[in-house]
């Protein structure tokens, strides 16, 4: 059997050559969609595989990814964005407001900064696809910060991206867990981005010695810290110019 895209003898499953399919036939719909689903989810690939380790033993990932093997896992950033991508989708069809509350205690005498408060958190809100860069950055920043040596810093932000992509998920669960069984609070969110930074830190470098244990700490608290200040104070100079 020769590949109708290449013209070389197939005799697996895929083509030697070029890596298309052998058994292709005439277009179906069902193909379409299957087509589509196995190139965004990539669930025949490394999609999977990615989830496992990132829940598993995150180093271990990191580790093989940064030293090559590229193939074997689901890139960073595509992952990152994937994750985004189902947080935005799943908040849309569930209506969810994750500010709903946040501002009905306000006093009278700050109603004026309450206001520039509300409009900032939703603009992040609104825009959290784009603020939530800036969190795989401070990562990878602070990363290199605590521990210079290992990697460089276009590598730690990789980790970075990996690392919010979780965070995300674990927002989408906090989000589908409040909505249909009981409201998590925004604190747990937050200190799940922490501990998982620090658990990543220590799982890539493979060093459990005191010093390295304060330094992942330091890492994961400076990142939230820094990400929270940061990614609020653009969407509050930005509201502020828009007027």
């Amino acid at each position: 059997m020769k590949c109708l895209n290449c013209g070389q003898e197939v005799t697996g499953k895929f083509c030697a050559s070029c890596g298309q399919r052998g058994d292709l036939g005439r277009i179906t719909f069902r193909d379409t969609i299957a087509d589509f689903l196995s190139t965004l989810f990539l669930i025949d690939g490394p999609l999977p595989q990615t989830l496992k380790w990132l829940i598993t033993n995150p180093g271990r990932l990191y580790r093989e990814f940064l030293g090559g093997r590229r193939k074997t896992y689901y890139k960073p950033l595509p992952f990152f964005v994937l994750c985004t991508l189902l947080y935005l989708v799943i908040r849309s069809l569930l209506h969810y407001d994750p500010l709903e509350g946040s501002f009905e205690n306000a006093s009278a005498d700050a109603r004026p900064i309450g206001a520039m408060m509300k409009k900032a958190s939703y603009f992040m809100v609104a825009y959290i696809n784009h603020i939530m860069f800036i969190l795989a950055l401070v990562l990878g920043l602070f990363h290199k910060m605590f521990f210079p040596k290992a990697y460089n810093l276009a590598e730690y932000t990789a980790v970075g991206f990996y690392i919010s992509g979780v965070y995300i998920l674990a927002g989408t669960l906090e989000m589908i867990t409040t909505v249909y069984i009981y409201p998590v609070p925004k604190a747990v969110q937050l200190g799940f981005l922490v501990a998982y930074t620090f658990i990543s830190i220590l799982s890539l470098h493979r060093s459990y010695k005191l010093w390295s244990i304060i330094r992942a700490l330091l890492a994961g608290v400076f990142s939230l810290i820094f990400y929270m200040i940061f990614g609020f104070g653009v969407s509050v100079l930005i509201v502020w110019l828009m007027g």
